[in-house]
């Protein structure tokens, strides 16, 4: 990847002084006093503590702190642009950012206001996408072809993938094992490179590789975005155009701004995107984690250059830890980079759609951190009430609030969390002596939580 000269080279991190840590996001919540006594084995507040438990007054919820970062780095953008020149566009253009180019990018979250600033910081090379006077816009015949070349590689991967997932959910696992031990073999190698389809990497969007007569190319992969049906190719196009246009306006910065202060003003104005598209994702883009894009490019831009001022660096980290924070990292042994912390960010999780509910499933569920023994002398599973109760409260607070989507999610997040601890499903037809003492007890405490939510968000008649 190209590397630019250092901007504020004064500014750049000490190598002997570590980028401070995420700060904000982990500040802990204690389930139950350490001086408990104990009863058959588990805490006294184990039985006496509310369902649905409010957080100390002191405790400021994962949602408002990404609502204050999101906050911070959009008054870092506005500063650093009080140094820009006025700019007018020309009218054509002008006409095509209101009525098209911009209320394309609001829907794949991108911030109107820094739209029109993106655009007028580099006017004079995206004027080169026009002028364009008629109905009909003409595009370069080899970007059709290379777009249409990839969509139909992606649809035959995704058909192929719909019939394999049939064809595997059918299998027992010895035959899965089989299959798995054959696929690897050296000699199926070289086959499988045939099915995979054009690498999308050729679509014009990378900064080393962009000239000023690209910009046309934006009209493109908004044209193909705005019919485009199938999920999957729709995210793609999404994150091309994402790194697209930071990228290029990057690249051809107007030499009448100045420059330091306009790489700034991209950087953070992608910080503040990333922090509100991960707060709340685009109606219609839930399932598709658009804030990944925002962070990709981000990232890039710090290997870009040779040197990076320190709040940028403790910025990137930030937005790094707020995504784990959200979808924590699971390995064998459970959470890869994570606490027990701030259960109440499942909220937030939940407004991302199925990988939301996933990655809230595999935090409270059965086999997670929360039912392991800890180090702080708490039992196994005594940690999921107490910490659903910090999220239940959440739901209860502002379920109202929430989109008819997350709301859904929410609904469908506590189906699964109840199917997960009815024991009736974990071990049917069994014994309960079978399942451990603490789950025995645990699981009905927990269905039971989850019954009382539904029943309140029915009752109160939110959905």
């Amino acid at each position: 990847m190209d590397q630019q000269p250092n901007h504020r080279k004064s500014e750049a991190i000490p190598k002997e002084n570590p980028v401070p840590p995420f700060y904000g996001m982990n500040s802990k919540v204690e389930a139950e006093p350490k001086s408990n006594a104990l009863i058959s084995g588990f805490p006294l507040a184990f039985y006496t503590q509310s369902y649905f438990s409010a957080p100390p007054a002191n405790h400021n919820s994962f949602d408002k702190q990404i609502e204050s970062l999101a906050e911070e780095a959009r008054e870092k953008f506005y500063a650093a642009i009080q140094g820009m020149q006025e700019v007018e566009l020309p009218l054509w253009l002008n006409r095509l950012l209101e009525r098209s180019i911009i209320p394309t990018l609001k829907r794949i979250g991108f911030d109107e206001s820094f739209c029109w600033v993106f655009f007028k910081m580099a006017a004079p090379s995206w004027e080169l996408m026009g002028p364009i006077t008629d109905e009909e816009i003409w595009f370069h015949p080899s970007l059709i072809k290379d777009i249409e070349k990839i969509r139909s590689g992606i649809l035959l991967k995704a058909s192929k993938n719909s019939e394999y997932l049939s064809v595997l959910a059918g299998m027992n696992s010895q035959d899965l094992h089989s299959l798995a031990k054959k696929s690897t073999d050296p000699a199926n190698l070289f086959a499988l490179l045939e099915d995979i389809s054009t690498p999308w990497i050729i679509l014009p969007r990378a900064y080393g590789h962009l000239e000023k007569h690209h910009a046309h190319f934006l009209l493109g992969y908004l044209k193909y975005l705005n019919r485009e049906k199938n999920s999957e190719f729709a995210r793609i196009l999404t994150r091309i155009i994402t790194e697209f246009i930071g990228n290029y306006t990057l690249k051809f910065i107007n030499k009448i701004h100045p420059k330091d202060e306009m790489i700034d003003a991209i950087f953070y104005g992608y910080a503040t995107m990333f922090w509100e598209n991960l707060r709340r994702p685009p109606n219609g883009l839930e399932d598709g984690r658009n804030f990944e894009n925002f962070l990709h490019w981000v990232k890039n831009f710090k290997n870009r250059f040779i040197y990076i001022d320190c709040d940028m660096a403790i910025t990137i980290e930030s937005m790094e830890d707020g995504k784990e924070n959200i979808f924590p990292v699971m390995n064998a042994f459970g959470l890869g980079c994570d606490s027990l912390d701030d259960p109440d960010r499942f909220l937030v999780a939940l407004r991302h759609g199925y990988p939301g509910i996933e990655a809230a499933i595999k935090y409270f569920a059965i086999g997670s951190p929360l039912s392991k023994d800890v180090a702080d002398g708490h039992f196994p599973y005594t940690e999921v009430p107490a910490a659903l109760s910090v999220l239940f409260h959440a739901i209860q607070e502002h379920y109202h609030t929430e989109t008819p989507k997350a709301q859904e999610f929410i609904r469908e997040f506590l189906l699964k969390l109840g199917a997960v601890y009815d024991l009736a499903l974990i071990n049917p037809g069994s014994a309960d002596r079978q399942l451990p003492e603490q789950l025995r007890f645990v699981g009905p405490r927990v269905l039971s939580m989850v019954n009382d939510l539904s029943k309140t968000i029915r009752t109160r008649g939110y959905n």
